[in-house]
């Protein structure tokens, strides 16, 4: 709403009714609007999406609170990514650019370092001082895991803005009748970092009993009896390369 909005005229949004207190809070948009910078009014649509909403992952460890704001108001860079999400003709190329510079700058990379590089010397820090196992999801994502958050924030951007974008054109895929997102399609981490991972189940891998599972890993062609295709825990890969 504070993205639409225009003109002089009140308008108020409602929120549903606390179901403890009863009470109900009423917002004015245009108060609101005119009470943040312009560029974050501007940008509004693709903050929300890339940083996560209904439809689209949250990013771990980067939150859309005030924080994620304020840098998003004092970086020039992070801005023109940004930008880069509005334009109903972006192409593939101009959202993975923006996208996972945009990731990088959220995760305060100096330099033209990419994601990956980043993830290697984030995983090696972690090894060097853990004292238990590293979770993945404290890791920054691959860039190809990038890629695709990346081009489901641009078409939820669009639908946002009323602009008819394929789907399946943009990080998403069918599977048996569902429409599902793409994580990636490259491994994670080297095979011989995966192959330190690997199960043995013979039921399907469907509880923390899955070694691989319980370390919050897919399955892979290393593990004993799924081979990292017939478990509930493998990645689908019933789309096109």
């Amino acid at each position: 709403m504070i993205h639409h909005y225009q003109g002089n005229h009140s308008l108020y949004f409602t929120s549903c009714q606390d179901k403890k207190s009863q009470d109900q809070k009423i917002y004015d948009i245009s108060h609101i609007k005119n009470s943040i910078p312009a560029i974050i009014t501007k940008c509004i649509l693709p903050i929300h999406a890339f940083l996560g909403c209904d439809t689209v992952s949250r990013i771990h460890s980067i939150g859309k609170g005030l924080e994620s704001l304020k840098k998003v108001i004092s970086c020039k860079n992070m801005q023109k990514c940004l930008l880069a999400f509005l334009p109903n003709d972006a192409n593939h190329s101009t959202i993975q650019e923006h996208g996972e510079k945009l990731l990088c700058l959220f995760y305060n990379i100096k330099g033209n370092n990419s994601l990956d590089s980043l993830r290697y010397v984030v995983f090696q820090r972690k090894v060097a001082t853990a004292t238990k196992f590293i979770s993945p999801e404290s890791l920054p994502p691959t860039s190809d895991a990038a890629l695709y958050h990346s081009y489901r924030a641009y078409h939820q951007t669009q639908v946002w803005l009323g602009n008819t974008k394929d789907p399946l054109n943009w990080g998403y895929y069918i599977r048996q009748n569902m429409m599902l997102p793409i994580k990636m399609k490259q491994p994670p981490a080297p095979s011989s970092l995966l192959k330190v991972f690997r199960c043995g189940c013979n039921t399907g891998c469907k509880t923390i009993v899955c070694s691989c599972r319980k370390h919050g890993l897919k399955c892979t062609d290393s593990c004993r009896e799924c081979s990292g295709v017939s478990c509930s825990n493998s990645e689908p890969t019933d789309f096109d390369d």
